[in-house]
């Protein structure tokens, strides 16, 4: 009888499914993680008074699809704020964070974690809403 250690494979592929969402992203060895670029966000009417993550899940994917963090700065460079982690499901297309400020001159940038595969997460968008 013969004994043999497990062995396993990785594979590093610059490229992922995020790349087709809007926005630019910077992957952080570090932190595992993938980050927007800081952005504005603004007010349509005037009346929006909370901030939203809108994220797109196939069905079947798995849960969660990624685990999306959603940073706030007042001048684009330094986090001043983050929100709870927000988890995304199929079955979940708007999630509010309360947390974080309401501010046309801040800045934002979602910092995505734990993600699941490959195009299973197929649109990601924030921004101002009214409740």
């Amino acid at each position: 009888m013969s004994h043999m250690a497990p062995a396993s494979t990785a594979i590093y592929n610059d490229r992922t499914s995020l790349e087709l969402l809007d926005y630019d992203l910077t992957w952080d060895e570090d932190e595992v993680a993938w980050y927007t670029e800081w952005s504005q966000e603004s007010r349509i009417t005037g009346r929006e008074d909370l901030f939203a993550v809108r994220a797109l899940v196939v069905p079947m994917a798995k849960k969660p699809a990624a685990t999306i963090l959603v940073q706030y700065s007042e001048d684009g460079s330094t986090v001043a704020q983050e929100s709870d982690p927000i988890d995304t499901y199929d079955d979940e297309l708007v999630n509010h964070v309360p947390e974080l400020p309401v501010n046309p001159d801040g800045y934002y940038r979602m910092k995505i974690t734990n993600y699941s595969g490959y195009n299973e997460l197929y649109s990601l968008d924030m921004g101002f809403i009214h409740k």
